[in-house]
């Protein structure tokens, strides 16, 4: 079972969410009830099979691609450590690397919940016994959970009635399991995405995925990183010959390319670093594949949009992600449709009005 076919009734929001594409409400439990069936535990077993022999060399990533396949079949049926595993998975960055970090803290904050807050044991097939008690399940979850929790910058900046913040989870958590000591599984190193590494997997994703590429969006950078990723040997450089991208730093404006004049605006730019500057590194996504909602004369259209008046609209959305303290902020088309009533460059208008004003 594929992922898209899992996916293809639901959007999936820049933020984390998911909504029904029927009716564009948000669903706020979408993963099943909780059940120990020979089925769930046999998927699952293959699917740990496969996750410890990429583990053993981790040089085919392909075996973690079918381990994440076998672990949502798992999933699916309900059984309680595949859907702890699964959080794992969205936890460490296994599952869409191009997304969000508020993105996949939120979709696993979801895994590790369902079996935390679970309120009665699960449904157990006769004959069947799970491979770790259903109470150190949870306890387990639960330190996955504020481990990851305590270690993102938006957790821990959320209110204390937040479910999605690190304050309501250590309170909650320590009510339930008096034996478990935060500080033991907190205090990590605050988790931030190599910025160098989230672009590249961004543009990748742009032409690799067929369901759901990303369609626009935001990242910052340092001067070093753009120069770098920009060179002639840069991925950058060479996926600018197919996506558009654009440079912001200040009033400084430059629409990147694979050409000697392109190389040499950005060098004599930067010549003379300034400590601490950052450059706002912004793309759409033209290309013909993996967009569900927006044909292209709409991804033209909003195109267009974003990059008119001097990228005015791209100028909002870093401004935006500077007041949220975020360093990206992508959208796909499922951002558009779920915004959209008419047209999808109407629905792109309502989502960076969202965005933008949500201050």
């Amino acid at each position: 079972m594929k992922k898209k076919d899992l996916n293809k009734d639901e959007l999936e929001l820049y933020d984390g969410q998911r909504a029904t594409l029927a009716d564009k409400k948000v669903t706020t439990d979408y993963i099943p009830s909780l059940s120990i069936s020979a089925r769930g535990k046999e998927l699952f077993a293959l699917s740990e099979n496969l996750y410890g022999k990429w583990l053993e060399n981790q040089d085919d990533f392909s075996l973690v691609t079918k381990a994440i396949e076998l672990c949502r079949q798992a999933v699916a049926s309900g059984y309680p450590h595949a859907v702890v595993k699964m959080g794992f998975y969205y936890d460490k960055d296994y599952i869409d690397p191009d997304r969000m970090e508020e993105y996949r803290c939120r979709v696993a904050t979801d895994y590790y919940y369902k079996v935390v807050y679970a309120d009665r044991a699960p449904n157990t097939e006769s004959g069947v016994t799970a491979e770790i008690a259903w109470e150190d399940l949870r306890k387990m979850a639960a330190k996955l959970l504020l481990q990851m929790l305590s270690a993102s910058p938006e957790a821990l900046s959320r209110d204390i009635n937040d479910h999605y913040g690190y304050s309501y989870n250590r309170n909650e958590i320590v009510n339930l399991f008096p034996d478990i000591n935060p500080v033991e599984v907190s205090g990590v190193k605050i988790r931030g995405k190599d910025m160098e590494k989230a672009l590249q997997e961004v543009l990748n994703s742009c032409k690799s995925n067929k369901f759901r590429a990303p369609l626009f969006g935001v990242l910052k950078m340092s001067v070093g990183e753009v120069l770098r990723v920009f060179s002639k040997d840069g991925f950058a450089w060479q996926a600018s010959k197919n996506i558009n991208v654009y440079l912001l730093a200040d009033e400084w404006i430059a629409k990147a390319g694979a050409t000697d004049d392109f190389h040499n605006r950005l060098n004599e730019r930067f010549a003379k670093r300034q400590k601490g500057e950052n450059v706002w590194v912004c793309f759409f996504n033209v290309n013909s594949d993996g967009h569900r909602f927006v044909n292209e004369r709409s991804r033209n259209a909003i195109c267009n949009y974003c990059t008119q008046d001097g990228c005015l609209i791209f100028k909002e959305l870093t401004k935006a992600a500077e007041l949220q303290n975020r360093n990206m902020l992508i959208f796909s088309d499922d951002d558009v449709e779920f915004h959209r009533k008419h047209t999808p460059l109407e629905g792109a208008k309502v989502l960076i009005k969202a965005v933008t004003q949500s201050n």
